[in-house]
């Protein structure tokens, strides 16, 4: 008689009934690390050593933590922060996990050497890397030494590169993941201090247990404080159960995955020729047998309805979709989502091609 668990299961037991004596013999089945290009959840370490603090999910999911302080004299006071990502704006993300450095590399720097050119990042969750390309370009002169975003660039870990200075958003996601103690011993977050981000001007974060969390509190960009380069990557090893049923195997696909912004002129849904050269090479890179989601945005149109920003927005990616097929990509292949864009804010038609290889 022969007994089988189901494959999942990480050790099962393979039993024979032999001349009435019931023999067992163990067999480890293979399930791959989050470090070795498996499957990551929250608290795992991450390929490049580090910890992972944000996964992406298919639903929407919300970041927060918050604190009562009570103050003598005083009513007591609740701060609270949050962000929160629908599940079309994870889709777009170019990653599908976000690490923080290990605590023996987390380091004080000056956000820049000076003020020219402060503020002006984005302060959305996935701009982070964006952020940093952009504060390096306006103080080409600057080193790791007086830069942080010039320390995370160039800051490898574990072989792996591709390590930025976090938005303000993906900064209050690990401050928040490690007050909620969720990120395990390779937590890297020192509590009780300045933090510095890509998104605005020098320190814009500060916490401290059992006291006041504040989020967008502005530094001095010439002041040292923390700076955790963190990474954005995505699974490279999947785990697949034979079809003979037995055991689990590797199946070690690369996970190809591009991500392009759309530009549009203010209200229009015309390509450029720029954005059909960006577009091309987005396919290019995943193939034209992969999946692509398109996120139509607009807005916010002075005097434009909100009805009229959806029309927009659709059109837009109706757009984007035809000229995605010109390039051979299956029209059955392409999802299109609309999100309107939030007030002060750029509108940013994106378009993420994902395969298999």
């Amino acid at each position: 008689m022969t007994f089988r668990m189901n494959a999942k299961i990480a050790t099962f037991l393979g039993a024979l009934l032999v001349g009435g004596v019931l023999t067992t013999s163990p067999a480890q089945a293979s399930i791959t690390l989050c470090a070795d290009g498996g499957a990551c959840a929250v608290g795992d370490i991450g390929p490049g050593g580090g910890v992972v603090f944000y996964a992406k999910s298919a639903d929407d999911q919300t970041s927060s933590y918050s604190m009562t302080v009570n103050s003598m004299g005083m009513p007591p006071q609740t701060y609270e922060t949050s962000v929160t990502l629908t599940a079309a704006t994870q889709e777009a993300l170019p990653f599908d996990y976000l690490e923080a450095a290990p605590q023996s590399d987390v380091v004080s720097r000056p956000w820049a050497s000076n003020d020219s050119g402060a503020g002006t990042g984005d302060s959305a969750f996935g701009t982070g890397s964006a952020n940093t390309d952009l504060i390096m370009s306006m103080f080409l002169s600057d080193t790791e030494a007086n830069n942080a975003s010039y320390y995370a660039h160039s800051y490898t870990s574990h072989g792996t590169t591709g390590w930025f200075m976090p938005s303000i958003d993906e900064l209050v996601v690990l401050i928040n993941a490690h007050f909620n103690n969720v990120l395990g011993a390779g937590d890297p977050v020192p509590s009780g201090q300045f933090y510095v981000e890509s998104s605005r001007l020098g320190s814009s974060y500060y916490s401290m247990p059992n006291q006041q969390l504040y989020k967008d509190f502005g530094g001095n960009v010439h002041d040292s404080h923390v700076v955790i380069p963190v990474r954005g990557f995505s699974q490279t090893v999947f785990d697949q159960e034979a079809a003979s049923g037995g055991t689990v195997q590797k199946d070690y696909k690369s996970a190809v995955k591009s991500s392009t912004t759309v530009t549009f002129v203010r209200s229009k849904s015309v390509l450029s020729s720029a954005s059909k050269k960006l577009l091309a090479a987005a396919v290019a890179k995943v193939g034209k047998s992969g999946t692509f989601v398109i996120i139509g945005s607009a807005g916010p149109l002075p005097g434009v309805t909100a009805k009229q920003m959806t029309k927009l927005e659709e059109q837009r990616a109706k757009v984007i979709k035809a000229y995605l097929v010109t390039l051979g990509v299956k029209a059955s292949s392409v999802t299109t989502k609309v999100i309107h864009a939030k007030a002060n804010t750029q509108p940013k038609t994106s378009v993420t091609g994902t395969a298999k290889r």
